[in-house]
């Protein structure tokens, strides 16, 4: 089958994983030409739906379950094994990845946000008169939802549509690896920054005045950067630095299968655990794609490269 454009399936691949754990994205959308409607290509490359199917841009692929947008500006859900027809002829606003089994989704604008299931049945109108009304909602992540009230407070939400921990945070994350990074703001105006379970409990505060943190944990680590020395490191799973990156080093993303990608003025290069080298800094884009598995980018052509292995593809 015909092979298509790697570069475009890593940017889309990178701003979905996010802090999202287990993303399977089977499919993203492309067309062949302006003139032509949309198909869906899997994470290989090669083609499931053919261009033409969809007059409108569908969405990526998540757990089998996509979006598709009508001549009206609505939303349809489909499944992609049944690419013909919509699981569901009910019209969204809008309709959250199926990240879980449960998403957050919208049938008109202003009306009250759903937990829809896979087959586009509702589960529970985020409905709580206690707390005022929600105006935003995430995707789940390990078992729980970010919400947003109309006064910009951060709570959570299971995927059964109950509350469970309320929304008294100022700033807060999405939840990743049983974690999530929440900020109280005091009468100072400043915002103390702590961790919590998916249960609300506080495990620890963040104690680096001054810093700037991922959004979450990854690889049981925190990327962390201090304005004050501009240097990077990574904290442990109870807030302790683990690792200090050396002033060489100029830019850090969060590990990610083991790794994490570091920039210099020289390009990307490739880190471990311990801040070993495992790719000299000198590519000029780097995408991790899978446990010891990463995309190179230099002389102007994506590569797939084995860094433990240290074999291409």
């Amino acid at each position: 089958m015909r092979q298509y454009n790697l570069g475009l399936i890593l940017l889309v691949y990178s701003l979905l994983a996010g802090c999202q754990q287990a993303v399977q994205i089977d499919g993203l959308p492309f067309r062949q030409s302006a003139q032509q409607g949309w198909g869906i290509l899997n994470s290989e490359g090669e083609i499931i739906v053919p261009a033409g199917q969809y007059a409108k841009n569908p969405s990526a692929v998540i757990n089998g379950r996509y979006t598709v947008e009508t001549q009206d500006s609505f939303l349809l859900l489909y499944d992609i094994h049944h690419p013909q027809e919509p699981v569901i002829p009910k019209k969204f606003v809008q309709i959250g990845y199926f990240f879980d089994n449960i998403t957050v989704a919208q049938e008109r604008k202003n009306s009250p946000l759903l937990l829809i299931d896979r087959n586009g049945q509702t589960v529970s109108v985020l409905d709580y008169p206690s707390i005022g009304q929600i105006v935003k909602a995430h995707n789940f992540s390990d078992g729980r939802a970010l919400i947003m009230t109309s006064e910009n407070k951060y709570g959570y939400i299971d995927t059964q549509g109950k509350l469970i921990i309320p929304p008294i945070y100022s700033e807060a994350s999405d939840f990743n690896e049983g974690k999530a990074l929440v900020g109280i703001q005091n009468e100072s105006g400043g915002t103390g920054i702590q961790v919590i379970d998916t249960k609300g409990k506080v495990l620890f505060a963040l104690q680096h005045h001054n810093n700037l943190y991922a959004n979450c944990y990854s690889d049981e680590l925190l990327l962390s950067y201090s304005q004050d020395t501009k240097q990077w490191s990574y904290l442990d799973g109870k807030g302790y630095t683990q690792l200090y990156l050396p002033d060489s080093i100029s830019g850090a993303l969060p590990f990610e299968k083991g790794a994490a990608i570091i920039t210099t003025p020289s390009g990307f290069g490739l880190i471990n655990h311990k801040g070993e080298t495992v790719l000299p800094p000198h590519y000029r884009d780097i995408q991790i794609v899978g446990k010891n598995q990463v995309a190179l980018y230099d002389n102007k052509k994506w590569s797939l490269y084995n860094w433990k292995e240290k074999k291409s593809y």
